[in-house]
């Protein structure tokens, strides 16, 4: 069975810039779920959603969305606090390679 989750941008920027002290465990979390990467579209109703939201980030607000709408089972983020009335699971990357034992 297939498990779908959403990550945040600030994960893959972790990565790609090598910010410190995140980029260990994006690293990690992207060798171990070998992810094949697709992009979920966003449209009118997500955007209006996020927009009626009381999420303080737009962008935060954009991705839990759009997470929703595609029935994702968690977002994978390092700021989660910003997610705190979340109706699904959201993680850290160390958190989900935990929950969905990812193998080395």
């Amino acid at each position: 069975m297939s498990r779908r989750i959403f990550l945040d941008t600030d994960v893959v920027l972790d990565l790609l810039l090598a910010r410190e002290p995140f980029f260990a465990p994006a690293a990690d979390l992207f060798r171990k779920l070998k992810l094949l990467v697709r992009v979920l579209p966003i449209d009118e109703k997500v955007v209006d959603l996020a927009l009626a939201s009381a999420f303080k980030d737009f962008e935060d607000a954009l991705q839990y969305y759009t997470a929703l709408a595609h029935n994702v089972v968690a977002v994978v983020t390092r700021n989660k606090r910003d997610y705190r009335a979340a109706k699904i699971p959201i993680l850290d990357p160390r958190e989900c390679i935990e929950l969905f034992g990812a193998s080395s």
